[in-house]
């Protein structure tokens, strides 16, 4: 006879799930988890914010690190939404580029960005599972978003791009450099003049190497 399947509604203990019970656990241990980090953040305060029992949150996630890994993958969703492509013209990649430019960095100097992006980077070699998925849906896809702009772009004859996908990881670098460090850091965030000029300027650098007229 086969095995009984659990059904994702079911506990760990073979008690029903409350869906809207679950994703108050969720949505508290995303804002302890990011405020706090993994280490500092302890399952009691979770039980306060959301107002369920730390029994039945280990009946919901049996581990801290099973919470927290749920927790993350909730925070990914909302980043995939948060970053969704818009729709460009190939046919001017200089106005595409710097939209996507502006797109990442406002997303990039957002708060929770940084939080999480800090929690996550601490906590990867003790969770490769989470950082694994944070890296697929994250970091990667939007590389996959960018690379399939530039290739439309090439195709359109408006850039000369060979290999798509390292381009588009050359361009996102370009964003990546003291003011971001400084952000992460805590230490402060570039102005919007800061960073529209380092938007400008990072494109008309790029174009330099992939631009026609180069």
């Amino acid at each position: 006879m086969p095995a009984k399947q659990t059904s994702p509604t079911s506990g760990s203990r073979g008690r029903p799930r409350d869906p809207a019970r679950v994703e108050r656990v969720i949505d508290a241990a995303k804002r302890a988890f990011l405020a706090d980090g993994f280490e500092r953040t302890s399952v009691d305060a979770i039980a306060r914010d959301s107002g369920i029992s730390k029994v039945t949150i280990y009946n919901y996630f049996p581990t801290k690190r099973a919470l927290y890994a749920a927790a993350m993958q909730s925070a990914d969703r909302v980043e995939q939404v948060e970053f969704a492509p818009v729709r460009l013209d190939p046919e001017m990649p200089k106005e595409g580029l710097r939209r996507i430019a502006r797109q990442f960095l406002k997303f990039q100097r957002d708060d929770a960005t940084l939080s999480k992006h800090r929690t996550i980077y601490a906590e990867g070699a003790a969770q490769p599972e989470v950082a694994l998925a944070f890296y697929q849906q994250g970091p990667s896809r939007k590389m996959s978003q960018v690379a399939g702009y530039l290739r439309a772009c090439s195709e359109a004859g408006s850039l000369s791009v060979r290999d798509p996908d390292l381009a588009a990881e050359q361009f996102l670098c370009l964003f990546f450099g003291r003011g971001h460090v400084k952000a992460l850091l805590g230490l402060g965030k570039p102005t919007a003049a800061e960073d529209e000029s380092l938007v400008r300027s990072s494109v008309d650098l790029f174009l330099c190497v992939y631009g026609l007229g180069r």
